[in-house]
C-alpha cells in the first residue's frame, strides 16, 4: 500500500462515527472518481486492498475478523452497473462488504456496527486514492 493519504484515511475511520464515516466515504468516491461504477479489474484490486486490510485488522482486540473466510462474490444484477462484494464467517455467509448499486448508492457493511465497518469503509478509501490517479 503506498498511498499517500493512508494515514489520514485511518484517522478518518477511528474519528467518524457510523453514517458520518460511511457518508465521507461516499463523497470522497464522488469528488474523486465521479458516479461510475467500477469494471471487474478494479473491483478485484478492491478485493485485495480489503483483505490486506482486515488481516491489519485482525491484529487488533475484540473483533469478529479472525472468524473470516473472505470470499469474493461480484453479482450482475438486471442493470450492469451493479456490483455486490460479499464476505463469510464461520456464523454467516453473503453479507455486504461493499456494494455498487445502479442507483449510485455505495454500501458499506450494513449489517456492521460502527467498529466492524472501519476495515470496509479504509480499504475503500484506499482504492478510491488508486482508481483516481
Amino acid at each position: 500500500m503506498m498511498d499517500k493519504n493512508v494515514d489520514q484515511h485511518y484517522r478518518t475511520v477511528t474519528e467518524e462515527t457510523g453514517q458520518a464515516m460511511r457518508n465521507y466515504a461516499r463523497e470522497y468516491y464522488a469528488t474523486n472518481v465521479g458516479s461510475e461504477i467500477p469494471d471487474v479489474k478494479q473491483v478485484h484490486r478492491l478485493v485485495e486492498i480489503i483483505n490486506f486490510v482486515l488481516v491489519q485488522y485482525l491484529e487488533l482486540p475484540h473483533t469478529f475478523y479472525e472468524m473470516i473466510n473472505f470470499d469474493e462474490q461480484v453479482k450482475i444484477y438486471h442493470s450492469p452497473k451493479a456490483v455486490e462484494i460479499t464476505v463469510n464467517s464461520d456464523y454467516f455467509n453473503g453479507r455486504e462488504a461493499i456494494t455498487f448499486n445502479s442507483d449510485g448508492f455505495i454500501g458499506f457493511a450494513g449489517w456492521s456496527d460502527d467498529y466492524n465497518v472501519r476495515p470496509f469503509v479504509l480499504a475503500f478509501l484506499i482504492w478510491v486514492d488508486e482508481v483516481a490517479e
